[in-house]
């Protein structure tokens, strides 16, 4: 079940990577395997041209995939909502412009 789990989660942020617009895609840090990989602590990447909000979605492991919206601040952005009730530390990495 993990790994359909961890397919579905892969398959989704594969699908963001095609439109990099208003979107924020989590990062894990790289782990030998899912096992391994520490899912209290994900980097939010996010990607929005002209500096309006975005979106990603998120799924933990043990989990339903949630939505993170992410609103524009001085110097770049911040969560909005946190569908996990604080159990993950978020880091926000943001890329704006052209």
């Amino acid at each position: 079940m993990k790994n359909r789990r961890t397919a579905f989660f892969l398959c989704c942020l594969a699908l963001f990577a095609f439109d990099k617009d208003r979107v924020a895609i989590p990062h894990v840090k790289v782990a030998q395997s899912t096992a391994e990989m520490d899912w209290s602590a994900i980097e939010l990447r996010v990607f929005s041209s002209d500096g309006q909000p975005a979106t990603g979605l998120v799924a933990l492991p043990d989990g339903e995939v949630n939505r993170v919206e992410l609103e524009p601040v001085s110097g770049g952005f911040r969560l909005r909502n946190d569908p996990f009730g604080g159990r993950v530390r978020w880091t926000i990495q943001s890329f704006t412009g052209r």
